[in-house]
């Protein structure tokens, strides 16, 4: 029986039955509010320059394995909390990329927490937030990638390259699996100020087994140059444009019904914590900032929003900052009579939490994952790289953003029927003079 060890920050425990791992305190949650629609999975999407060896890949991925064998996992109950228990059987990969995102249930009795598929150029890493984040599951994929163009011998093994990923001989470290986020709690610190719930787009969902992927390619270089022109960062400029097209949409809407909805357009931005937190951790360690709009001020231009946005990110991207929502989320683990609440009455406890103090109190979310940072030679074999956003219940459509030398992807994942929100902000992004490739993929 999996009982919940807080005494150190490792996620590593063991019983008379063998090795097993705790969830970290962001992964703790996802069980709770997760399904075969809604199923905590993102996706990092390669595209290569040839077709996909599906032997010589699975024979990559078991390599992989072996270096990350806490990722090769499936989620069991315990008395008080959910736990992973490790898997002994081979992996597998599936022979399709579609539907991504979706329709994989991770509460399923065996099923890991991620899965690998591919079709014809493409490979599909899937990860649920129960296990990592976009750090670890980039990672994990780095290193696929690298076990698998070595076993196909395009290239070889060389210490130039240790620099950008681990490779299965590398040694694997405790601090990887680690909860940092009870490394950096303190008692001490205030919890932030509460939040009020946020506007969501009133729109029909899509049945069941439909997501939305829709993505925009730009060209890297010029996008950076338009957003430096408005002296913001990348996500800055792109978040500021998301807020600005829900604006659009809710003043849009009549105002009887603008009445009996949230005045408040909040953006959700994840914050990768190891660059201010040091931490080796390969599970979860995120946190969040909101940026966005109270629209009883009126309708807000363009430039108001792109001033406002910089000035929220200054705001909260700040190490104390973060400190006090790590206290917020990392605080509950620690109450007496919090642990002792039998899990199948802390999962009710747990679903009201992700509205009230998670998704409620977002419009969107909005991921800029960065470039990813790979050795020259892979570039002889890979042409871009997608990331494809968890869907979201509350926020309904999400954008994950990522960049592979000059080809910048932002990929919305929608389940709703409306396409408002990414009309508006692709059409924005030309109005401001950028050349967006645009392809929608209903799967």
């Amino acid at each position: 029986m999996a009982v919940l060890n807080i005494s150190n920050f490792s996620t590593q425990q063991k019983d008379n039955k063998g090795i097993y791992y705790i969830l970290d305190n962001a992964g703790s949650i996802m069980p709770a509010v997760s399904n075969k629609t809604y199923s905590s999975l993102f996706c990092f999407s390669v595209k290569l320059k040839e077709e996909v060896d599906k032997n010589l890949l699975l024979v990559a991925l078991e390599k992989t394995i072996k270096r990350y064998p806490y990722f090769y996992c499936r989620l069991k109950k315990g008395l008080f909390w959910y736990y992973l228990e490790p898997l002994n059987n081979l992996p597998l990969i599936e022979d399709n990329i579609e539907p991504c995102c979706i329709n994989y249930d991770i509460n399923k009795p065996g099923n890991p927490l991620f899965r690998i598929r591919c079709f014809k150029n493409f490979i599909n890493a899937e990860f649920s937030h129960s296990l990592t984040d976009g750090f670890g599951g980039m990672e994990f994929l780095k290193t696929l990638l690298y076990e698998y163009f070595l076993s196909k011998g395009f290239i070889k093994d060389s210490p130039d390259t240790d620099k950008f990923l681990n490779k299965s001989s590398s040694s694997i470290f405790n601090e990887e699996y680690e909860d940092s986020y009870k490394r950096y709690f303190s008692s001490s610190i205030p919890k932030p100020q509460p939040l009020p719930i946020a506007f969501h787009i009133p729109s029909k969902e899509l049945p069941e087994n439909r997501y939305r992927i829709i993505v925009g390619t730009l060209n890297l270089e010029k996008t950076l140059e338009t957003a430096r022109k408005k002296k913001l960062t990348l996500t800055e400029f792109l978040s500021s444009i998301y807020i600005y097209s829900l604006q659009k949409i809710y003043f849009s809407l009549p105002a009887k019904k603008r009445k009996r909805m949230s005045v408040h357009i909040k953006c959700e931005i994840p914050i990768n914590l190891r660059k201010f937190l040091p931490s080796r951790t390969l599970r979860n360690f995120s946190l969040f900032m909101l940026a966005g709009v109270d629209c009883r001020m009126g309708e807000h231009s363009l430039d108001e929003i792109f001033e406002l946005t910089h000035h929220q990110f200054q705001g909260d991207l700040r190490k104390k900052e973060h400190l006090k929502m790590l206290k917020r989320n990392v605080a509950s683990e620690y109450l007496f009579a919090v642990r002792m609440i039998p899990l199948f009455l802390k999962i009710f406890v747990l679903k009201i939490s992700f509205y009230l103090l998670g998704e409620g109190l977002l419009s969107c979310f909005l991921s800029n994952f960065g470039s990813v940072n790979l050795p020259d030679e892979f570039a002889d074999y890979i042409e871009r790289f997608d990331f494809i956003p968890a869907p979201g219940k509350a926020t309904k459509t999400n954008c994950s953003v990522i960049s592979y030398r000059n080809c910048l992807s932002i990929c919305f994942g929608s389940r709703i029927t409306s396409r408002e929100l990414e009309k508006n902000f692709f059409r924005t992004l030309v109005e401001l003079g950028l050349e967006v490739s645009v392809k929608e993929n209903l799967i």
